[in-house]
């Protein structure tokens, strides 16, 4: 090929009309045809099914003729030296491959790149570490590979598509077909250090049509068992290595088995349905007449590299992963990386996890160049050394004729040149986008996932799983909303059709003007439910249940009065009934209140409870009382109290646990009763606000639904600052000089400072400004001074001392070093000084000068100049 033919682009066949590509690639034979095809079998794509795919090879051959090949770099549109040598090399590798095993399909060695020139198939690789730490995790960055680059079927599923596509035009497309995206996966894990290859071979049609409709939804079990909203909360070690052991609890034998049995029975019932359901699916499954056929590609990574326990297959289309002895594959024909190409030699029929992956295994692998033979892991060889077969040709091997010797210098191997394509990168902005197309719908079993772009919606959504009872996706069980990013604090909202149950779910960055620390809010019919963040909120409240004009229950935490409970039932009237102004609670709420109630904790453990209220009624239509209290240490009765209205005075009924405390005096028990009377009144005013707060707070959640405010990402504040910053009008520099005036603090006021002064003001600032410099510098002679005096009285303090004590060599060789440092220190602030003296004399002669040449200040008698 000259240089004139590769630099044409892509060849006249590729302009053709669309519908004529299947056609064509059937037809293709020759040089042209170097992937494993089914007429070798007897049987083609067309005679066996109607191509369905037509719109794909449309849609693949629209952005191939769009190319120009200007556009991209020289490697793109012609071949080296060395790539023509390797060409040549892998043409002839072929052709004995042909000839020694006329029953298998040609081996897929090059392929037509995006600008029609044909390249190694193992120069399509280039390997690349993101830029992301992200892509760093195996997991993260096959998903992330899957979701950003939207995968094509094969038009003809029996083939390779004819031309291929660099991985860096991959990403610009953000579309490709399976040898497109394995070769792209491939590039980003052997970049980050993974032992990865491009796997050639044989897929089941779900896999081929990245169909799947018969696997379970990843997402769809994460909610089970478990909030996704995570509570970072600290709680108490009581576990340690000193704690006390809890007391055991008491169970019913006879509950605990018949809970077990009921456990094991809707297990049981469950995997019934299981069962059922995949009975009906696998009835339900297309019979495939290219079962074991279909050509497809995947990546696999061998144990070892970056702590790989063992091998895995990756599927690029849809991220998954598998263990090699799950895989799905049927069979492989060739495996390749950056640095070399490996042709199944055993039967590619063969499922792929019971293929022996030991590349260095001469008789299940053939490579193809001698320069990347990988070593043996155990003896430190490599095949080379090892092995004489593998350096000879295919003929050779046949006849024997060739010995291989360590020392031959007559052998030339060829050297596979560095691969064509240009650097892989994603940009931020894609990077963060992830979908091309802003979203990405996936149907998995019984399941809808849909997933967009960051800030792709305006309610802030970020996935939307729909599950569904049944296999055709007709019968809603529930909906899950995910949001990221909202002002409001919203991660999760859950529906479930069939009983109108709506749950919605909000993190601890909830930015809120009434400050309600709202963690969760569940609405079944007339059942409200309201969790908050109980840490965040002055009041210790927890949990707020409210059955619509019936009752109201809060529950608290971490209270100092330890309340943990309380309560209002109200009073519903018949119909036709009318409620008057005097019933209880109508003063107060404007409601009619029949009950309330509060629980209070124990006090902490070691401490008598036995004298402390633990529950506390108010039954306001019977006008009584009642308190019950903790249980004191070693009783199996707790007090209790009963106080009922009365016109003349209350009448309590008591009951003491302690036979022998002293019963309470009238008085004390009047005094009581007041208190609770108070209390009672309290709790109903209390019961008011707390209404009031939760119809502020329902009003501010629906305005929050009416116009959802998306917080945007750091980089996209930054981007909206340089924005901004770039709009404004640029300010001119001003002089360093009119900036710092050294006569702005003297200038008399409302007086331009670029003006001239009259004589009068003129010697007024000239006065002012030399008496302030003056005062500087005396204050600095001072301050030097006054250094100087405590260092010289210091050092005559310590030589007095030293004479009166006692001297012994340590003391005496400890004030000789102190007696050195303070002369040290006396000298240089003696330096200092004088050297202050003359500056001083230099800076008030250079301040003249500078006030007599000043034009401003030219109004000064000649004699002053």
């Amino acid at each position: 090929m000259t240089d004139a033919d590769e630099t044409k682009g892509i060849p006249e066949g590729i302009e053709e009309e669309p519908e004529q590509v299947a056609e064509d690639n059937a037809e293709q034979s020759g040089d042209d045809n170097n992937v494993p095809d089914a007429a070798a079998e007897g049987e083609s794509a067309e005679q066996t099914t109607v191509d369905p795919l037509d719109e794909l090879a449309k849609r693949r051959m629209e952005r191939l003729g769009a190319i120009d090949p200007s556009d991209f770099p020289q490697t793109y549109c012609s071949s080296s030296p060395d790539e023509e040598l390797v060409m040549d090399y892998l043409d002839d590798f072929r052709r004995q491959f042909v000839q020694l095993y006329p029953d298998r399909s040609e081996p897929l060695l090059e392929l037509r790149n995006e600008c029609g020139v044909p390249k190694p198939i193992c120069t399509f690789v280039r390997p690349t570490l993101a830029s992301y730490k992200q892509m760093y995790d195996l997991k993260w960055a096959i998903q992330f590979m899957a979701d950003f680059v939207e995968y094509e079927p094969l038009p003809d599923p029996l083939k390779i598509s004819t031309y291929g596509v660099s991985p860096s035009t991959v990403l610009d497309w953000q579309m490709g077909d399976c040898l497109d995206m394995a070769n792209t996966v491939c590039s980003f894990l052997i970049g980050s250090g993974f032992d990865a290859y491009v796997v050639l071979g044989y897929a089941p049609i779900t896999i081929t049509r990245a169909d799947q409709s018969r696997t379970d939804c990843p997402y769809s079990e994460e909610m089970d068992g478990a909030s996704i909203i995570e509570d970072a909360e600290e709680t108490d070690d009581l576990n340690g290595k000193y704690s006390i052991r809890p007391r055991p609890q008491v169970h019913s034998l006879h509950l605990l088995r018949r809970a077990k049995l009921d456990k094991l029975n809707s297990a049981q019932r469950k995997i019934d349905e299981e069962e059922a359901m995949r009975v009906v699916e696998k009835e339900s499954e297309i019979v495939d007449d290219l079962d074991g056929k279909r050509i497809h590609c995947w990546v696999l990574v061998r144990s070892g590299s970056r702590e790989i326990p063992r091998h895995m297959c990756i599927e690029p289309s849809t991220g998954s992963l598998w263990p090699l002895e799950d895989c799905p594959y049927f069979g492989a024909e060739s495996i390749w990386n950056h640095s070399n190409i490996w042709v199944n030699m055993g039967n590619p029929k063969t499922p792929f996890k019971d293929v022996n992956l030991d590349l260095n295994d001469n008789k299940d692998w053939e490579y193809v160049f001698m320069d990347a033979v990988p070593k043996d892991p155990f003896s430190g060889t490599s095949n080379l050394e090892s092995s004489g077969d593998l350096s000879k040709t295919v003929e050779d091997a046949e006849t024997g004729e060739v010995d291989v010797d360590d020392n031959d210098e007559d052998i030339k191997i060829v050297e596979l040149p560095a691969s064509w394509v240009s650097p892989v990168a994603i940009s931020r902005d894609k990077f963060v986008e992830r979908f091309a197309a802003g979203s990405r719908t996936k149907r998995y079993r019984r399941c809808i996932v849909e997933e967009f772009s960051w800030n792709a919606r305006s309610d802030g959504m970020c996935r939307k799983l729909t599950l569904f009872t049944d296999l055709a996706c007709t019968n809603v069980k529930e909906i899950r909303e995910y949001f990221a990013a909202r002002k409001d604090g919203l991660r999760l909202r859950l529906r479930y059709p069939s009983t109108g149950k709506v749950i919605s779910k909000f993190g601890k960055d909830r930015q809120s003007p009434l400050g309600d620390a709202l963690k969760e809010i569940v609405e079944i019919g007339e059942l409200k439910e309201y969790k908050f963040f109980h840490t965040a909120r002055t009041d210790g409240k927890k949990l707020r249940k409210e059955m619509e004009g019936k009752k109201v229950i809060e529950e608290f935490e971490g209270r100092d009065d330890r309340m943990e409970y309380r309560s209002i039932t109200y009073y519903i009237p018949e119909p036709g009934e009318e409620i008057t102004k005097q019933a209880p609670g109508m003063k107060e709420i404007g409601r009619p209140v029949v009950k309330m109630c509060q629980k209070f904790e124990k006090l902490p453990s070691g401490m008598d409870s036995s004298d402390q209220v633990r529950c506390q009624r108010y039954f306001l239509q019977e006008d009584r009382i009642h308190l019950d209290y903790h249980y004191g240490k070693g009783k199996i009765t707790a007090s209790s109290k009963t106080y009922t209205k009365d016109k003349d005075a209350p009448r309590c009924v008591a009951y003491e646990s302690d036979s022998f405390a002293e019963a309470p005096n009238a008085s004390a028990e009047k005094e009581e009763y007041e208190r609770l009377l108070a209390e009672e009144k309290a709790l109903l005013l209390t019961f008011k606000e707390e209404d009031r707060d939760l119809r502020n707070m329902l009003e501010q959640r629906r305005k929050e639904e009416e116009v959802v405010e998306v917080v945007p990402s750091l980089r996209e504040q930054l981007k909206a600052k340089l924005k901004q910053d770039a709009l404004k009008p640029k300010e001119e520099k001003q002089d360093v000089a009119v900036k710092a005036d050294y006569l702005a603090p003297f200038w008399p006021k409302n007086t331009p400072k670029d003006s001239k002064l009259n004589l009068s003001a003129a010697n007024d600032v000239k006065e002012r400004c030399l008496k302030a410099l003056k005062e500087r510098l005396i204050d600095r002679a001072h301050i030097i001074e006054s250094r100087l005096e405590e260092e010289q009285q210091a050092l005559a303090r310590r030589q007095a001392g030293f004479q009166r004590q006692d001297k012994d060599k340590a003391a005496e060789e400890e004030h000789e070093r102190y007696v050195q440092s303070a002369t040290f220190r006396i000298q240089i602030l003696k330096q200092r000084r004088d050297r202050h003296e003359e500056l001083a004399k230099q800076k008030f002669r250079d301040m003249i000068a500078k006030l007599q040449a000043d034009d401003r200040l030219s109004a000064m008698l000649p004699d002053d100049r």
